[in-house]
């Protein structure tokens, strides 16, 4: 009886230890146009969104303009959103934008099925072949048709003429912030626009098992070319494994998610490289301080650094000459200025002076 008891208590404290360590994130589909006036205003509440909400994810769906992608119809066409609304984790229909910080908000605070993350990612500049191993890692058992994405999305897109330049019904409303700027506003920078999802609109069906048990791993594969024309400095790389159980718009959520930068993918570690410096990281997920352990194959220069989901360097944890053999630096989880991050994704990268490359992500959340 004592035994089974223990083995009850075992078997509960680890399910909670998983989910306390899956972040909830979200993932905002916009739907908006350059020819639409009202959305460059939801683009500035978007910006307030993500300011404040690091696990919010913005994916700008382009419908009758220059970024339109073959898959933003099939989209509009089930969603039938207005312009600018969006999705919250495709809980259901469109919201105007007065209400994205609040659905973000409640999304953020529903219990994870399942923790989406990036296995292993590599990017060839010379080919502009990309390869992304997503991981799916469930916190409890699960049933129904679950379906990998992977969107590529790239910010600060301008361009001329009306496919581009944004039509804004705000350059004559005293004190918005939009006012004086024209209409349209030339040059424009659009964000975080959609450029392809290699799961199509609905995701990649038949990997993941019809039911999956507590702390299942399931991973898949995707192979892209990134076409030329898209600057990968300003690429994101968006993961989801979503729910689909019919037709409705309510039956076909995204369950979680997870995003890095296109540029963090050369030399992300994934255990592969047998003879070349190694870096480690814990604890992950972490709440106060982070360990980085890294064996030097030789002698030389080595940096590591610190950068946020939008591939911003927030802090330098090492730099200068280090013998070969093991060593361990920590990060105090605070930025260059001495301010504590938020909670979210980073990524720690170290380089080498022999050209080495090595990128691992940590969970930043507090106890």
């Amino acid at each position: 009886m004592k035994r089974d008891l223990l083995i009850a208590i075992c078997a509960l404290a680890t399910t909670l230890t998983t989910q306390a360590q899956v972040l909830q994130r979200v993932v905002v589909e916009k739907h908006t146009g350059a020819w639409c006036g009202h959305c460059p205003d939801g683009a500035l509440i978007m910006e307030q969104i993500l300011d404040a909400e690091p696990n919010a994810i913005e994916v700008a769906i382009h419908q009758g303009d220059g970024m339109q992608i073959n898959l933003s119809s099939a989209i509009r066409s089930f969603y039938n959103p207005a312009f600018p609304q969006a999705t919250i984790n495709r809980k259901g229909a469109p919201v105007s934008r007065g209400s994205w910080a609040y659905e973000v908000g409640q999304a953020l605070e529903d219990n994870p099925v399942v923790a989406v993350s990036f296995d292993s990612v590599s990017y060839n500049p010379a080919t502009r072949h990309l390869h992304a191993r997503i991981k799916a890692t469930f916190v409890r058992d699960t049933t129904g048709q679950m379906r990998f994405n992977l969107y590529l999305t790239e910010s600060n897109v301008t361009g001329t003429g009306a496919n581009f330049d944004q039509v804004n019904y705000y350059d004559a409303t005293p004190g918005h912030p939009l006012q004086g700027l024209g209409n349209p506003i030339l040059g424009y920078v659009h964000n975080n626009v959609l450029r392809h999802a290699l799961g199509s609109a609905w995701g990649t069906a038949n990997i993941i098992p019809a039911t999956v048990t507590a702390n299942q791993e399931v991973l898949h594969t995707y192979e892209y070319i990134v076409p030329v024309g898209i600057n990968i400095e300003n690429v994101q790389l968006v993961a989801m494994v979503n729910h689909q159980s019919g037709a409705g718009i309510t039956q076909r959520p995204t369950l979680n998610s997870d995003e890095m930068p296109l540029a963090m993918a050369v030399g992300i570690d994934d255990g592969l490289t047998a003879n070349a410096s190694r870096m480690q990281i814990w604890p992950n997920p972490a709440n106060a301080m982070v360990n980085v352990s890294f064996t030097m194959a030789e002698m030389g220069n080595v940096t590591v650094e610190v950068y946020n989901a939008s591939g911003q360097r927030i802090s330098v944890i090492a730099e200068g000459f280090t013998n070969s053999g093991a060593h361990t630096v920590t990060w105090s989880g605070r930025d260059a200025s001495g301010n504590r991050v938020a909670d979210g994704v980073y990524f720690v990268r170290m380089y080498t002076e022999a050209g080495e490359s090595r990128s691992q992500r940590v969970f930043m959340q507090a106890n």
